[in-house]
């Protein structure tokens, strides 16, 4: 999370700089290349979640209870590690759009959603895991509604201003 967490920082200053100088083009860019570096961080983590939960969850928790409780919310958690950083990324790029509001939106309503979902996989047996399930599916949800929000609100950015005359400069 920390390092997408700056990526969401660095994106936002980059998004609103373009976005001033109608640089619609820069701004898909940025856009792009951030995805991809936060895509393969989140399948990195993923991987190490998913398949070395019981050495990570070692080096906090001793007692077995608690390292079976950790590894199961390492496991289940680490399915949607790519997602949250491609969530955390997007609300950077949207905010330097400005449209902060519309993030807290989408964020307040998924994340509203696990009090639900959680329950409802509880009730149906899962107990602990459910969850853990509820986080993951709605990081999941919500880095794919983000993404697909990004995606539709930069399309319909003004066009690139390719050259800047000299009376606009003075």
């Amino acid at each position: 999370m920390e390092y997408s967490g700056w990526f969401c920082f660095c994106l936002n200053a980059f998004v609103a700089q373009n976005y001033g100088a109608k640089k619609k083009d820069r701004i898909r860019k940025g856009y792009s290349l951030s995805f991809r570096v936060l895509a393969v961080w989140g399948l990195i983590v993923t991987a190490a979640f998913v398949f070395l939960p019981r050495p990570i969850a070692g080096l906090f928790f001793h007692e077995k209870d608690a390292l079976d409780t950790a590894v199961n919310y390492l496991i289940i958690i680490g399915f949607s590690e790519t997602f949250m950083s491609i969530e955390l990324m997007t609300i950077g790029a949207l905010s330097g759009l400005g449209r902060t509001r519309l993030s807290s939106t989408i964020s307040v309503i998924l994340t509203g959603a696990r009090i639900p979902l959680a329950l409802f996989l509880t009730h149906i047996g899962m107990g602990l895991n459910g969850v853990w399930w509820a986080l993951t599916i709605s990081s999941v949800a919500k880095g794919i509604v983000f993404t697909l929000v990004f995606r539709k609100i930069s399309s319909g950015l003004p066009d690139d201003v390719s050259k800047t005359s000299e009376a606009s400069i003075y």
